[in-house]
């Protein structure tokens, strides 16, 4: 056991058993249908929470011993985000406890792998404290702390704390498989660490190693630790072993002091929802997937699953060129992959010119730079491409131009069916653009207009702009940039930025993301 930590404890190595997951769309995180239980047994003597979901997305878990899980998508699976807890019920409740886990993969796509502390799983609610491996855009050099509670979904379904870490790393830096997570709470003090295991492993007084961070009031409750599953797309699986819990006895932070704590790591913040957090700089202030430069008073504002927190400055990533490289990477996975799931590498020649930008320039302005080079110009005609004709129609290729006259040249074209009469080609209008089929009222009226002489091109356009599609944008891009819902306010200030580009959803997302870049 690392010096500095609590070591009192009743431990136990839970059995991994068979499982089921609830799961939840890549694009659209919801929550748990009308009457549908938050908890159930999973089999095998486990008991499983679900944290979001979606539909009829399930997990196949497969238990290879007692203290390792193989878990897959299960086929005819449709999301990427599926999020569930496990927990073994025959652990005491506990509130100072511990949970460790190793993890050996893949990371090449947007598989989250975690634990849970005072997880307390009842059929209609689920409340738990949540660390997992930040994920977005193959950023994962950053461990997140999220707290959990459906009864107020999604205010507190937040993140508290962002910590970067040299000890795991992202796409330029990354460490060998397997890692290993490991987090406890004691009292309202929480640490939480993650590693490669081919290297030692972060001792838990350890600044540069461990996040400690103070949870909120009313956080200190008793619950089960145990793993979180987060993420696995359609055709993947994901493998966890040594799966170790812990009830921790005391809690003080050297056992041979009783009542001495660990001191919180400079820099280490308690960004809530919103994403801002701050500390006392020196070791350095948090700046999304990497550290920042540790002079100046350590505030950053960050991505991560919900805006970043604060956090030691680290090798990997704790200048501002590396925070620029890593920030320039986010904004060329954009152009990849509006869903967030496209990493785009810092060593990318392209990344390093964005980065050398991004480190003397307001990052605003390089955002829409980048958004509107010539990638960024072929993200956008793809992606409208896609939700309108789909993959590679041909009719396509030649179309060009600002995103409405997009819409309404692909509206009009062969392959979208222009010459289906009025009432067909509304509804697949609607489908494509709004992922729905308008209402008797809304059909009929448009046929109206479109009988009395209106456009086919206004009435695409018009779709396109409406309140409907830019709060799907919105909800959408803070989906695949931060893995969460917005807030009423930030779902606003998605929408106006959505109408300032005129529809344009790679210029909205950029901006998104320079918002998120650290200020220094």
């Amino acid at each position: 056991m690392s010096a500095g930590a609590p070591d009192r404890r009743r431990g136990r190595e839970p059995g991994l058993r068979r499982a089921a997951a609830i799961a939840s769309a890549v694009l659209a995180l919801v929550s748990v249908a009308a009457g549908e239980p938050r908890s159930a047994p999973a089999g095998n003597g486990l008991r499983r929470g679900t944290i979001t979901a979606d539909g009829e997305d399930r997990y196949e878990y497969r238990r290879v011993s007692s203290d390792g899980l193989d878990v897959s998508a299960a086929p005819g699976n449709r999301g990427g985000n599926l999020r569930e807890a496990v927990v073994d019920p025959s652990m005491p409740t506990s509130v100072d406890q511990e949970s460790c886990v190793t993890w050996h993969g893949p990371t090449d796509r947007i598989v989250q792998p975690g634990v849970v502390l005072r997880a307390a799983l009842d059929d209609d609610r689920v409340r738990l404290v949540m660390v997992s491996d930040n994920i977005v855009w193959g950023q994962r050099s950053a461990i997140n702390v999220h707290l959990i509670d459906s009864d107020v979904w999604p205010d507190d379904h937040h993140q508290v704390a962002q910590f970067p870490t040299p000890h795991i790393g992202g796409p330029a830096h990354e460490q060998p498989l397997p890692w290993r997570f490991c987090a406890r709470v004691v009292g309202a003090r929480l640490w939480a660490k993650g590693w490669s295991t081919a290297n030692p492993e972060p001792a838990w007084d350890d600044p540069t190693g461990t996040l400690v961070t103070t949870l909120p009031d009313g956080w200190a409750y008793p619950g089960r630790p145990g793993i979180y599953v987060g993420h696995v797309p359609p055709g993947l699986s994901t493998s966890y072993r040594a799966w170790h819990t812990a009830v921790l006895d005391g809690g003080t932070a050297d056992p041979d002091e009783p009542g001495d704590e660990v001191d919180e790591p400079q820099g280490s913040g308690a960004g809530g929802e919103h994403g801002t957090g701050s500390g006392a700089g020196g070791a350095g202030a948090a700046g999304g997937p990497d550290g920042v430069d540790g002079s100046g008073a350590g505030t950053g504002i960050g991505t991560g699953e919900g805006g970043a927190g604060g956090g030691a400055g680290s090798e990997a990533g704790g200048s501002g060129q590396a925070v620029a490289r890593r920030w320039a990477a986010v904004l060329h996975g954009v152009l990849g992959d509006l869903r967030g799931r496209t990493v785009a590498s810092p060593a990318d020649p392209a990344v390093t010119a964005t980065a050398a930008r991004l480190a003397s320039e307001d990052p605003a302005a390089v955002a829409d730079a980048v958004a509107g080079s010539a990638a960024g110009r072929n993200a956008e005609r793809r992606y409208v491409t896609e939700r309108l004709v789909g993959h590679g129609r041909a009719d396509a290729d030649a179309v060009d131009g600002a995103t409405l006259d997009l819409v309404a040249a692909l509206a009009g074209s062969a392959g979208f069916g222009s010459n289906d009469p009025a009432s067909a080609w509304l509804v697949r209008l609607h489908e494509r653009i709004l992922r729905r089929a308008p209402t008797p009222t809304q059909l009929a009226g448009l046929t109206g207009e479109l009988a009395a002489g209106a456009g086919r091109a206004a009435v695409a356009r018009a779709l396109w702009l409406s309140d409907e599609h830019a709060g799907q944008v919105a909800d959408d891009l803070h989906q695949a940039i931060r893995c969460l819902p917005p807030t009423p306010a930030q779902r606003a200030d998605a929408i106006a930025r959505f109408r300032r580009y005129d529809g344009d959803v790679t210029r909205t997302a950029a901006s998104l993301v320079a918002a998120l870049v650290p200020t220094r």
